[in-house]
């Protein structure tokens, strides 16, 4: 059974970067799982994510 792994973007580049790096050594390690981005889609997110060839969806956030 493959797994579903899922990131959480805060938007900026700071963030996004990071997280596509995590998803590209698990995508080395388990080439089988799901891997699905939830952001914003305001920021960096919906530019890099989408670029890089993974799955963005996007939900409404406010700043805390």
């Amino acid at each position: 059974m493959s797994a579903v792994i899922v990131i959480a973007t805060g938007g900026t580049a700071g963030h996004v970067r990071p997280a596509l790096a995590v998803a590209d050594a698990y995508r080395r390690q388990q080439p089988t799982s799901e891997i699905l981005f939830i952001g914003d889609g305001a920021g960096f997110d919906r530019r890099l994510v989408s670029h890089a060839g993974y799955r963005l969806i996007m939900v409404d956030s406010q700043p805390l």
